[in-house]
């Protein structure tokens, strides 16, 4: 495949902004998701994802779990929208997320999730963002 069909393929797929604390769930739902067909960036915590949209990333949605040290997942969904109005938001958490928290238009899965699901739904809502 010519270089520039696979850089202009990375444009039209789905794009994810991975956000999980836990290094294996980070690890496995990336190699899902990609899998899956989506192009997908990872962080490691909420502050990184931040640094991943100033950069000027593409990203159609952010999958994010909720309660991560420092920025979490309610912060950066607030954070991110302030940045990219339009951005979509999927949340995740094996606890409850208080509708207070969340960013209008957003998300939440329950932990544990299916990850054909979790495919789905972020192909959904990704198509929200175009």
């Amino acid at each position: 495949m010519p270089q520039s069909t696979r850089r202009a393929d990375t444009y039209t797929r789905p794009r994810v902004l991975l956000v999980e604390d836990e290094p294996l769930v980070n690890a496995m739902m990336q190699e899902i998701l990609t899998e899956a067909g989506f192009a997908v960036c990872s962080a490691s915590n909420g502050s990184a994802a931040v640094n991943h949209l100033l950069r000027g990333e593409i990203v159609d949605v952010i999958f994010t779990d909720i309660h991560m040290p420092g920025i979490n997942g309610a912060e950066l969904a607030k954070l991110a929208r302030e940045m990219r109005p339009d951005i979509q938001i999927v949340y995740t958490s094996g606890g409850v997320l208080d509708s207070t928290e969340k960013v209008p238009g957003s998300t939440f899965v329950q932990k544990p999730y299916e990850p054909g699901y979790v495919c789905a739904l972020l192909s959904q809502v990704a198509g929200r963002a175009h």
